[in-house]
């Protein structure tokens, strides 16, 4: 990637600085570690969380008290850890750095033969004990079964021998090519699954929470802005402002479930093509970018899928991964280009991807800047920061300044970006839905990637050597942080799978340099790390592999009723309202399908709520049961919401009756009594 990368190659396994590196950089990490260990045994022991205030959410939120779960001092820890964490780092790198320099070089090979495997040996230690106490990431996986693991060691000492073979004529040299081409077979089924698994149809839309709490939830919001709708005016959403700059999209083909899927599918299709150029042109081995690659899309996307439920989650898949994952393509390209056009090129999309997703899109275009002023920072260049400074905020300021004038211009009115920050705020400051991080658990082994990271790419800076594979992994390791702070708030399992793939990247670059390194001159290690990172990405892809059938029958059973158009719950249920409604009618839908409902009726919300998926807030329950008491003639009620709301139950009973009920009993027109 540049004349540095060149060099490290070429040093000796007795080169001081690169043995001082390898010794350094261990016992950085460790005392880091233990150093906010203590540091957050005093932030707990003084830190006194503020009383958790019921009154005070039943009073925001139409929601059960007993589903909020404020982290006050987690959120504490986890962000002075992001602060102080990485001044450890670069204290213990410059305090040990010139403390083994003191000693002679072959001392310092003594140290360095010790330390590095002694150390190696701790992290497996942690690995398999954090792993074997969470055994839910090894279900429906080869481990599981005698043969498969079998075979999966058997390809993993095949594999190792092949890669670490430097015979380039021998026998086990030919091997390389068609294993490559398995290997990229592979890769390219799982960016097709993946795609052919977002897809979905009216008639593939069940009664099922999957869909009532993953699905409504993002399509309300475009059906509403699709049919002329403001967000941020008319209604808030929680997951961004997208919906309006996929409108144009949906104003040339129509929009229907069918073809929000598909775009859904294409995002995706275009997320995963990134990493997968990323991952091969900045590695040397496609066979280990291949499996590196298929390992990340099993376990960042497949596996909720396969061991939790068939949930399309489009909220993180495409709507909040979408732009990390271009990203990390246009950071590396402009990282070994650096020309002009790809510049402003990224700070107009990262800066568009705040107001896409504000959660992840400000991860991206804060991570971006931070690589620019990394790459500054090597030769000392404050004016250049500054001017990076000066063009993301100029970028930040344009795009949003022409998204609201677009706004004005298109509905008349300014968006109030009040809303745009609510949900983020309401849910992190008062735990709704919220999970606390457990002690022991796969989490430190991905925060360890990202500190490595971190610690890696400071000594270029140190040296004034700048290095291209040094500052993408800084990108990466800063991105990863950013995105995790997502299963930091809710730490469910599934959570962290989805906002590790930074970490994945990092250790596919790490595996790379390793086999090289192994290949030529081996440090201390080398090969055990290099094995233990191949080990695990032939592990996910072959458990990717063992999963197929599963993930095709899901396809294939999401499909199938879209192309025999099948008579369905939900299809009557439309036919349903169809007869009983016309279109452009005012009428409140309180359905957990609600956007489906609205967009195939083409009937109107008569107020400004969020979807129903989304009635958090007690001020817009309550803008519902002012309607109700007063200017609503006729209402669509679903079995479902009043299960949710049983307090509706009584005021629709005393002030409506039931015209008719759909064939199926799950929803029904109820109209005032006169």
């Amino acid at each position: 990637m540049s004349e540095a990368d060149t060099e490290e190659k070429q040093r000796t396994p007795l080169d001081p600085a690169l043995v001082a590196e390898r010794v350094t950089r261990p016992l950085s990490l460790i005392s880091a570690a233990l150093l906010f260990a203590v540091i957050a045994a005093v932030i707990t022991a003084l830190y006194t969380p503020p009383p958790f205030d019921q009154r005070g959410i039943t009073a925001i939120f139409c929601a059960d008290p007993a589903d909020f779960a404020p982290e006050p001092l987690e959120r504490l820890l986890f962000f002075s850890g992001v602060v102080i964490v990485p001044v450890l780092l670069l204290a213990g790198q410059i305090v040990f750095s010139r403390l083994v320099k003191l000693l002679p070089v072959k001392i310092m090979a003594v140290v360095c033969r010790w330390t590095v495997p002694v150390v190696l040996a701790m992290v497996s230690a942690l690995a398999l004990f954090v792993v074997s106490s969470n055994p839910y990431f090894l279900e429906k996986s080869v481990f599981n079964g005698t043969g498969a693991m079998l075979a999966t060691v058997v390809a993993a000492i095949l594999l190792w021998v092949i890669l670490l073979s430097g015979d380039e004529k021998g026998i086990v040299s030919h091997l390389r090519v068609p294993i490559r081409r398995i290997s990229l077979a592979v890769a390219a089924s799982a960016i097709i699954l993946v795609c052919l698994y977002s897809i979905i149809g009216l008639e593939s839309i069940e009664n099922l929470p999957i869909f009532y709490y993953s699905f409504n939830a993002v399509f309300h919001a475009v059906v509403q802005v699709c049919a002329g709708k403001e967000l941020l005016v008319d209604l808030v959403h929680q997951y961004g402002l997208y919906p309006h700059f996929i409108e144009p999209v949906f104003a040339v083909i129509g929009l229907s479930v069918l073809k929000f899927s598909l775009l859904m599918s294409l995002l995706m299709g275009v997320a995963l093509v990134c990493l997968l150029r990323f991952i091969l042109e900045s590695s040397s081995s496609r066979i280990i970018g291949y499996l590196g690659f298929v390992c990340l899309v099993y376990y960042s996307f497949f596996f909720s899928r396969v061991v939790h439920q068939p949930d399309n989650f489009f909220q993180y898949h495409p709507i909040r991964f979408f732009w990390p994952a271009v990203a990390v393509y246009f950071v590396f390209r402009y990282l070994q280009t650096g020309t002009k056009r790809l510049y402003l090129t990224a700070h107009l999309l990262f800066a568009l991807s705040v107001l896409w997703n504000f959660e992840t899109g400000v991860v991206v275009f804060l991570s971006w800047l931070l690589v620019l002023i990394y790459q500054e920072a090597v030769e000392r260049n404050f004016r250049r920061m500054g001017y990076h400074f000066l063009t993301s905020a100029v970028s930040l300021s344009l795009v949003t300044g022409v998204f609201v004038s677009y706004m004005r211009m298109r509905y008349g009115s300014f968006p109030e970006f009040g809303g745009f920050f609510q949900y983020q705020q309401l849910f992190y400051l008062y735990g709704y839905y919220m999970m606390p991080m457990p002690l022991w658990h796969p989490w430190m082994l991905v925060i360890l990637v990202y500190a490595h990271g971190l610690l890696a790419s400071v000594r270029p800076v140190a040296d004034r050597r700048y290095s291209g594979r040094s500052a993408m992994i800084f990108f990466l390791s800063i991105m990863g942080v950013g995105l995790f702070a997502y299963y930091q708030g809710r730490s469910h399992d599934l959570n962290l799978l989805a906002v590790s793939f930074p970490a994945i990247l990092i250790l596919i670059l790490h595996a790379d340099k390793l086999a090289n390194r192994a290949c030529s001159a081996p440090l201390p290690g080398d090969r055990y790390l290099f094995l233990l990172i191949t080990f695990c990405f032939v592990f996910g892809s072959a458990t990717y592999l063992m999963n197929i059938p599963a993930i095709t029958g899901t396809i294939i059973s999401r499909i199938r009723p879209v192309l025999a158009r099948d008579n369905t719950v939900v299809t009557r249920n439309v036919d349903f309202i169809r007869r009983n409604s016309f279109r452009g009618e005012k009428l409140l839908i309180l359905s957990m399908h609600s956007g489906i409902y609205y967009l195939e009726s083409g009937t109107v919300p008569p107020l400004k709520i969020p979807g129903i998926t989304e009635l958090l807030l007690a001020r817009d329950f309550n803008k519902i049961v002012e309607y109700l008491g007063s200017a609503a003639e006729k209402v669509i009620v679903d079995r479902q919401f009043i299960s949710l709301h049983p307090e509706l139950a009584e005021l629709l009973e005393e002030r409506f009756r039931i015209r008719e009920l759909s064939p199926a009993g799950d929803i029904g027109i109820m109209e005032k009594v006169q």
